[in-house]
């Protein structure tokens, strides 16, 4: 799978962790966790982390 935007701040690591959440069955804050180790300045808007807390394993 391949995602792309600009800077990799929101839309990006969103999806990421969405996606990693769903294939590794983890909550959507620990698959965000796992994305950040590769942009570190992942930092998804106020509602993309009301979507990824909402998503449990």
């Amino acid at each position: 799978m391949l995602l792309h935007c600009v800077r990799m701040e929101s839309r990006t690591p969103t999806v990421a962790a969405l996606y990693g959440a769903k294939v590794r069955a983890v909550s959507g804050v620990e698959a965000l966790d796992k994305v950040r180790a590769v942009p570190p300045v992942a930092r998804p808007n106020r509602a993309f982390m009301d979507v990824l807390r909402g998503v449990t394993a």
